[in-house]
């Protein structure tokens, strides 16, 4: 999770993702879909007891998962200081 927290906040600095809380919940709700398909549909094939997980509620905590870690992520950065 940590990892995926640090997938997260590298792509919200990337496409500015982070300047407001409602670009952030977004972000996040999109990257933690990504990030369920990413697990219960590409590494099913090579891990097969995923598939038990599969679900809404798995997919729920994805999601989840994503929006408080962008909606953190936006609140705990800190400002970029001005010369």
């Amino acid at each position: 999770r940590v990892g995926f927290g640090l997938v997260i906040e590298s792509i919200m600095t990337q496409l500015r993702l982070d300047e407001n809380p409602v670009h952030a919940l977004c972000a996040g709700s999109v990257l933690g879909i990504l990030q369920y398909l990413i697990n219960f549909e590409l590494l099913v094939g090579f891990f097969p007891w995923l598939a038990e997980l599969q679900g809404g509620a798995t997919a729920l905590a994805h999601i989840v998962f994503g929006i408080v870690a962008a909606v953190l992520y936006w609140r705990l950065k800190r400002p970029v200081a001005e010369p």
